[in-house]
C-alpha cells in the first residue's frame, strides 16, 4: 500500500464513519479511545522494530519478503488502529468536544494518532535502511519526505471539512444555495474545474520535483513525445531520497497542463531504452485519453448516486425506508464502481504497455523496464493490485499481442468493450445529474419549503451536538423552519394526493416544536402527522 493510497483510504473510512454514525457508541468512552490512540501510535512501530532488529544483520541481508512485510505494515498497521478508533466512537467524541467555530478541527484531531503512528513506523524503517547506506540522510528529513503525499491528502480533507463546518454555521445561506439549481450546477462545475486545474500542481508536490536536466536522455524523450504527437508542459524528476522510489506518472487532462514525472529511482536504475519505454507508457495514458475516462467515471458515479436517490424519492420509497434504500443503492453502485474501475484500470495499463511498444518500435524497452522494476522491488513474485496487473502478466500480454495479430485484434476488441461500458456509465451519471437539476427546477413551492425546513432542523441538530451553541440563533433558525412549513401546509391539506408530503411536513414541524420546548404544538403536529384523509381508509 502506497502512502497516497493509505491516506486516501483513511479519508474513505472517515466518510463511512459519517454515513454509519449510528453504529458506534452514542457515548464513547474516553479511556478506551485514549488506549486505542496510544496503540495506533506505538504498537505497529514496535512490531516493525522487532522484524528489523539489529541482531538480524543489515537490512540488505534480510529476506526480501520480510522487508516487504515491514514496509506494508508501516502503512496498514496504524490504519488498522485508526479503524478501531473510528469504531470506538472517536468521531462522536471529537465532535462533542470541538465546536464548529474551529472549522475542520474535529476531523483533524482524529488523524493525529494515525499520522504519528505512520511517522514512527517510517522512522524505524529509515533507521534500519540507513545501516546499509554510506552517507545516510537524517531520519527526520526522510520521514518528512515520505509523509508529503499523506500531508497533501489530509490538507485537502481538512479544507473540505472546514467548509462543511462553516456551512453549518451559516445554515440560512446554505439553505438558499442548496435549493438553487443554478448554484448547484455552478458548484459542481466549479469543483471539477478546480480539480482539473489544481491536480497537476498537487502531484508536483507529492515529492520535491525539478525539471529533467538537459542532455541526451531529455532530448530522446522529447523526440519520442514529438513523434507520437503528445504535447507536454514539462518532464520532471521526482527526488525521493536515499531510498529512491521506482515509479512514474502523468498528470493533466489538458495538453497545456500535461506533465510526466519520473522518479530518481527510475533514472538511476534503468537504462535509457528502458526509461524511454516507461516514458512512452505514460505518454499513452495521455494520448489514449485515459485521464479523461477516469475523471468522467468519478463524475458518472456521483451522478448515478444522485440519480438513484432522486428515483427513490419519485417512486415513494423515501417516505418509508428511503434511508435504507439509499444505503443499499449506494453500496451496490460502490461495489460496481470498485470492480469496474479496477478492471478498466488494469486493462488500460496493458493498453499503455502495448502503445509503448508500438511508438518505440519494439517491445524491448517496456518489457525490459518491467522486468528490472519487478526485480528491484520484488514485484515479479507478487500478485497484482487493484489497478495494476501482475508484472509477469503484463509482460506476457505485450509479447503475445506483439507476435500474434489475432491476439492483438482480440485485445483491441476488449478495449472497445471497456470504453463503451465506461461511456454508458458516464452517460448514466449525466442523466442522474440532469434528473436532479430538473427535479429542483420543476419542484413546487411546497417541496422546496419542506426541503429547506428539513435542512434547518438538521443544521440545528448538528450545531447543538457541538459545544458553544448559540441558543438565540438556534431558536431563530427553528422558527424559520416552522414558518416555511406553515406557509405551504394549506396547499398540502387541500390535496389528498400530497398526504405523504403533508405527514413529512408535520413530522418536521413536531421536531422543531420539540426543540423550541413547545410540547403542546409538538403533540398537535405529531397527531396531524399520523392523521389520514378519509379517502385513504
Amino acid at each position: 500500500m502506497s502512502r497516497f493510497s493509505a491516506a486516501f483510504s483513511a479519508m474513505i473510512l472517515l466518510a463511512l464513519a459519517e454515513v454509519f454514525q449510528g453504529v458506534y457508541p452514542a457515548e464513547p468512552h474516553l479511556g478506551l479511545i485514549v488506549v486505542i490512540s496510544l496503540g495506533t501510535i506505538s504498537i505497529p512501530a514496535l512490531i516493525i522494530s522487532q522484524m528489523l532488529r539489529p541482531d538480524s544483520g543489515p537490512m540488505t541481508r534480510l529476506p526480501a519478503d520480510r522487508r516487504h512485510r515491514a514496509e506494508q505494515l508501516s502503512m496498514s498497521g496504524p490504519l488498522i488502529g485508526f479503524v478501531a478508533l473510528l469504531a470506538a466512537g472517536g468521531p462522536r467524541l471529537s465532535e462533542a468536544t470541538i465546536p464548529p467555530q474551529f472549522p475542520g478541527f474535529a476531523g483533524a484531531v482524529l488523524l493525529v494518532p494515525l499520522v504519528i503512528g505512520w511517522a514512527l513506523c517510517l522512522r524505524v524503517l529509515v533507521v534500519a535502511a540507513n545501516r546499509r547506506v554510506e552517507r545516510p540522510e537524517p531520519p527526520g528529513r526522510s520521514v518528512r519526505r515520505e509523509l508529503r503525499p499523506v500531508a497533501l491528502v489530509f490538507v485537502a480533507y481538512w479544507i473540505l471539512t472546514a467548509l462543511s463546518d462553516v456551512s453549518w454555521l451559516l445554515p440560512r445561506t446554505r439553505e438558499a444555495l442548496f435549493n438553487d439549481p443554478g448554484m448547484s450546477i455552478l458548484g459542481v462545475v466549479g469543483m471539477i474545474t478546480i480539480a482539473v486545474v489544481v491536480s497537476p500542481f498537487a502531484v508536483q508536490r507529492l515529492h520535491p520535483a525539478r525539471p529533467l536536466p538537459p542532455g541526451p536522455l531529455r532530448t530522446r524523450l522529447e523526440n519520442t513525445a514529438r513523434t507520437v504527437g503528445v504535447s507536454l508542459r514539462e518532464i520532471y524528476e521526482w527526488e525521493t531520497g536515499p531510498r529512491p522510489t521506482i515509479n512514474a506518472c502523468v498528470t493533466g487532462v489538458l495538453p497545456a497542463q500535461r506533465s510526466i514525472f519520473l522518479t530518481d529511482g527510475i533514472l538511476a536504475h534503468l537504462e535509457e531504452v528502458e526509461i524511454e519505454g516507461v516514458f512512452a507508457h505514460e505518454l499513452a495514458h495521455g494520448r489514449l485519453h485515459h485521464l479523461w475516462v477516469y475523471s468522467g467515471l468519478v463524475i458518472g458515479l456521483t451522478g448515478a448516486v444522485i440519480g438513484a436517490s432522486e428515483f427513490v424519492q419519485r417512486v415513494g420509497l423515501a417516505s418509508t425506508d428511503g434511508g435504507s434504500v439509499d444505503l443499499v443503492l449506494l453500496l451496490l453502485i460502490g461495489i460496481f464502481f470498485y470492480k469496474f474501475y479496477g478492471a478498466l484500470s488494469r486493462h488500460f495499463e496493458s493498453q499503455a504497455d502495448l502503445y509503448s511498444a508500438d511508438c518505440t518500435g519494439s517491445p524491448t524497452g517496456i518489457v525490459s523496464a518491467l522486468s528490472r522494476i519487478g526485480g528491484l522491488t520484488g514485484a515479479l513474485h507478487r500478485p497484482g493490485g487493484w489497478r495494476h496487473p501482475p508484472i509477469p502478466e503484463r509482460i506476457a500480454t505485450i509479447l503475445t499481442c506483439w507476435r500474434d495479430p489475432a491476439e492483438r485484434a482480440a485485445f483491441r476488441t476488449m478495449s472497445r468493450r471497456f470504453l463503451t461500458t465506461a461511456i454508458v456509465v458516464i452517460a448514466m451519471g449525466v442523466l442522474g445529474w440532469t434528473a436532479e437539476v430538473a427535479g429542483r427546477v420543476s419542484a413546487p413551492r411546497w417541496d422546496r419549503n419542506l426541503s429547506r425546513a428539513s435542512y434547518l432542523t438538521d443544521a440545528h441538530e448538528e450545531r447543538t451536538a457541538r459545544p458553544w451553541s448559540d441558543g438565540d440563533r438556534e431558536e431563530v433558525d427553528l422558527r424559520r423552519a416552522v414558518t416555511l412549513i406553515l406557509e405551504v401546509m394549506p396547499e398540502l391539506e387541500a390535496n389528498p394526493n400530497l398526504q405523504e408530503a403533508r405527514s413529512a411536513g408535520y413530522h418536521t414541524l413536531a421536531i422543531a416544536f420539540d426543540r423550541l420546548e413547545d410540547p403542546w404544538n409538538a403533540a398537535a403536529a405529531r397527531y396531524l402527522s399520523d392523521r389520514r384523509f378519509p379517502s385513504s381508509r
